[in-house]
């Protein structure tokens, strides 16, 4: 190695010591809150356009180290998380599978009790330039991921859209470091529906290693805006790199298999009891059976103790489910409770002023992530159904009408939003969002709960149907 590639080592030591000290310190609150390194850096332009790729190799295993605090006025929590990615195959065309195993240990300061670490499993599979799907596993960790988008061809800016609309990301080259010319420095920005609703911020700063093909750096700003109060400074860093034997990576590989597809399974199942209710008992035991079949044949200690807590938690979602089912009013096939709500503007709308239409009733509130997204989704039912006999509409049951005037602005939504009064309680909401289907007769046809894949289709196709008894041509 040479001189200032030792230089180099020792100064990205300094910076995880420099950040480490400032944690702690300011978590024992004898110093200011930490503030961002990386972001205050000066980084010398390129010589010529970059064009990084990533280069995994199979049985290679990379640990990445977090540290971080959340702070306002003086700090509010602290953040260790490990997050292990194992290159498991390569395909043909270079994309390559990982497996993802992140253990998060949150502490609030200001909480009597904290929660255990968390642990979560997922896989993406990984182009060179750093393009993966979202599939149900890497959606709970696609925000901390360290799977950084690359330019598909020479550039200094791209983006990368969000498929489900909430949140954009833009990058930007800022130059390569002034001791190593092979470590570029990318800028990383969110823009979207979340800073626009939530008035958060995401901002960071990577360190891509050109002659590796990995990220060495992530540091990270996050204000949650009204989820959370202050902002998470994270510093992650490259800890090791390893390369596992034949026999270890296969037992990976095979566990790894075993697990997703039980998960598989038991989404396909669950998913189905959502739609069959008559048929929701079997089909729950039959997905319990799924999960608890995979934690016996299950070798490896961390796919073990992931699979049983994850079962564990089902269970303890599906009994909540279960009671809150039989306390629930069923509506399905009654008359739909009657209403008399005031709108955004002042206007008053009545149930019984839609008779002849079908109502696509929606109940949301602002702080309800999936209820934004299913808004969305309605918006684009709404644009379907212009100019036929159905109405979309949505009842917010925040308590100051400010909070869905602040939604309905950022989203454009074209249909209007009610102010809920209550009503919540005489339909049986839950949950949220919570969406029901009105017959032209006043019946509730459906309800739907949560934020389902395919939401529109779903709801098209029981609107189409309400449509067609009623006599109108499609």
């Amino acid at each position: 190695m040479n001189n200032d590639r030792e230089v180099l080592m020792t100064d990205r030591r300094m910076i995880r010591l420099v950040f480490l000290c400032a944690v702690l310190a300011a978590t024992a609150r004898a110093a200011p809150v930490p503030e961002p390194v990386l972001a205050a850096r000066e980084f010398l332009p390129l010589a010529e356009p970059a064009l990084p790729r990533y280069r995994f190799e199979v049985g290679q295993e990379l640990l990445y180290r977090t540290l971080g605090t959340l702070a306002g006025d003086s700090v509010i929590g602290t953040r260790d998380r490990a997050s292990r990615y194992t290159v498991i195959n390569e395909d043909p065309d270079g994309t390559c599978r990982l497996l993802i195993h992140v253990t998060d240990a949150e502490q609030r300061l200001d909480a009597p009790h904290n929660p255990p670490a968390r642990t979560w499993l997922a896989y993406a599979d990984v182009t060179p330039d750093g393009q993966y799907e979202l599939n149900r596993t890497i959606k709970l960790v696609d925000r901390a991921a360290f799977i950084t988008p690359l330019p598909a061809e020479t550039a200094a800016a791209w983006t990368k859209p969000d498929p489900r609309g909430m949140e954009d990301m833009a990058f930007t080259v800022a130059g390569v470091d002034p001791l190593d010319h092979h470590l570029l420095a990318i800028r990383q920005a969110g823009s979207g529906l979340r800073e626009r609703v939530y008035g958060s911020e995401y901002a960071a700063t990577i360190l891509f290693d050109t002659a590796l093909g990995l990220i060495t750096h992530k540091e990270l700003v996050v204000r949650e805006g009204d989820y959370v109060p202050g902002r998470w400074v994270t510093m992650t860093e490259l800890d090791s790199v390893r390369y596992l034997e034949e026999e270890e990576l296969d037992s990976v590989a095979r566990d790894a298999g075993i697990w997703f597809d039980a998960w598989a399974a038991w989404d396909s199942l669950t998913d189905i009891a959502e739609d069959e209710p008559d048929r929701a008992d079997a089909l729950w035991d039959a997905a319990d059976s799924t999960l608890a079949r995979a934690v016996r044949a299950l070798t490896r200690p961390e796919f073990v103790a992931n699979a049983e807590s994850e079962l564990a938690r089902w269970r303890r979602v599906r009994d909540y489910y279960a009671t809150a089912e039989k306390e629930r009013p069923d509506l399905a096939g009654k008359p739909a409770p009657n209403w008399e709500l005031l709108d955004l503007d002042g206007n008053t709308h009545r149930l019984a002023d839609y008779r002849g239409r079908v109502v696509v009733l929606d109940f949301w509130y602002r702080l309800c992530g999936w209820c934004i997204q299913a808004l969305l989704e309605l918006e684009r039912l709404q644009e379907r159904y212009r100019g036929r006999p159905v109405a979309v509409l949505g009842v917010n049951v925040d308590e100051d009408p400010a909070e869905p005037r602040q939604v309905a602005r950022a989203l454009g939504l074209d249909f209007p939003t009610l102010l809920s009064q209550a009503t919540e309680q005489d339909y049986g909401v839950t949950g949220f969002p919570t969406t029901f289907i009105i017959g032209p007769d006043g019946v509730v046809a459906e309800v739907h709960r949560g934020l389902r894949p395919e939401m529109v289709e779903r709801l098209a196709a029981t609107i189409d149907r309400l449509l067609e008894a009623g006599g109108e041509e499609r």
